[in-house]
């Protein structure tokens, strides 16, 4: 009795297993199709973001990022803020929409911190103000994405900056 019940813990053990396996190729699967489909149009794929959902792709065309169903015109973007629990540590403001600078615009010293330290990017235009969230993730993972993120977007800020310059010339 005793063996047979050990054979079906050992069968349920594998059929779970297996289980697990077809799930985790369908995500990797749907994961890559998603990628194909990006690339197809034409946008570069700058950062993978896990989100409750799975992975949420963090992406750039010629003209714009795209950040889940968000297309965040690169010309519109009036600033960009890389913020750790909510305070800024860095900014990025395009000259041509130039404002005195607000009281969190500068680097500020890091808040206590959380039980989880969160990393996320915002990106603001004249319309909308899109926030990424980079996530809690310990060993600088969310720290990374944040970073390279915010210094995707502060450099097509300058770029544009540029462009406006030598245009007015």
């Amino acid at each position: 009795m005793r063996d047979l019940v050990a054979v079906a813990v050992v069968v349920a053990l594998v059929v779970m297993a297996l289980r697990m396996a077809t799930a985790l190729q369908g995500h990797r699967r749907r994961r890559e199709r998603r990628r194909e489909q990006l690339g197809r149009q034409g946008r570069k794929i700058l950062v993978e973001v896990p989100v409750a959902a799975g992975i949420e792709f963090f992406s750039e065309d010629a003209d714009a990022f795209y950040w889940a169903d968000r297309r965040i015109p690169k010309r519109e973007i009036r600033a960009a803020r890389l913020l750790f629990n909510d305070a800024p540590l860095s900014t990025a403001r395009a000259r041509r929409f130039a404002a005195p600078a607000a009281a969190g615009d500068g680097p500020t010293p890091a808040p206590e911190a959380f039980e989880r330290d969160r990393w996320d990017v915002a990106v603001e235009t004249a319309e909308d103000a899109v926030v990424v969230p980079c996530g809690s993730i310990r060993e600088h993972v969310s720290q990374d994405l944040a970073r390279r993120i915010f210094e995707a977007v502060r450099q097509a800020v300058e770029a544009h900056g540029r462009d406006d310059h030598h245009s007015d010339s």
